[in-house]
């Protein structure tokens, strides 16, 4: 039996070998928030171990959880060390979505930020999407893709297979001068994100727009491009708490808000 383990140690430092010197690791921090998100865990580390390109790092921010987050998220570090990356699980207790965010972005060590959230599952693709997007591109300084909502009602389904965040991203860009991206499905260069100062730590919860609020302020001065092969699956479980016509009018009034800052600082820098 001690010769059948010791083989089959033998066995998978091989395969490890193999893939490590095989499989394409790329300059790319993927950075996720997570509060009480024990039973995503395994679905979305599983999804980012599984990508055609890896990143060379990972952080998950701990944001308060009151389950085992940080013990589960912990114990998958040797798994990715193992593939070549380093995987780090931080935490932070100050409240707010921003501080959260702000958290894993400030820390992140990679020239390209990578975001999605807990409950999404990235395609095989995304990050090799994200990585040649830039690499083809030097101009941008974000982009953003397709966001699928499997589980929502019909119309939603219909809609976000439809590519509706396409739609919406020049809808805004239109509308109001500025193009949106979603945190559930963004890359932004790092110097650019710090250079705009961050998410606005002002700022508590995602129905305040952290992501349009940032993505008005980077696209001020830098260019952000839609790319439909950037694809994730997401729930739509933030849509069914509470009462949801009064955090769409919430989330309106807000984007009117970010849509008049931006507006007169556009203005100012004409």
């Amino acid at each position: 039996m001690q010769g059948l383990s010791k083989n089959t140690g033998d066995c998978y430092n091989v395969l490890i070998t193999f893939l490590n010197k095989t499989m394409k690791i790329v300059s790319v921090s993927v950075v996720t928030p997570a509060l009480n998100e024990v039973d995503n865990l395994r679905l979305y580390f599983n999804a980012l171990s599984n990508q055609t390109f890896l990143p060379k790092e990972i952080i998950v921010v701990d944001h308060n959880s009151q389950d085992k987050t940080y013990k589960v998220a912990t114990s998958f570090i040797s798994r990715f060390k193992s593939l070549g990356v380093n995987l780090k699980v931080l935490q932070e207790k100050k409240p707010g979505i921003a501080n959260a965010r702000n958290t894993g972005w400030f820390k992140a060590t990679q020239p390209i930020i990578a975001s999605i959230d807990m409950d999404c599952r990235p395609d095989k693709y995304w990050i090799e999407t994200i990585w040649k997007c830039f690499q083809n591109d030097k101009e941008i300084s974000a982009i953003t893709g397709k966001v699928i909502m499997p589980d929502g009602p019909f119309i939603v389904k219909l809609l976000t297979y439809l590519d509706w965040y396409r739609l919406l991203f020049y809808f805004l860009k239109v509308l109001y001068g500025f193009p949106h991206f979603p945190t559930s499905n963004v890359a932004v260069k790092k110097d650019v994100f710090v250079k705009v100062g961050g998410f606005d730590r002002n700022i508590k919860s995602i129905n305040d727009l952290d992501d349009i609020d940032l993505s008005s302020r980077i696209s001020l001065s830098h260019k952000i491009r839609y790319c439909s092969r950037m694809i994730i699956t997401t729930s739509f479980r933030r849509y069914k708490r509470g009462n949801a016509l009064k955090t769409y009018l919430h989330r309106y009034k807000r984007l009117l808000e970010i849509a008049k800052r931006f507006k007169r600082i556009k203005t100012k820098k004409a």
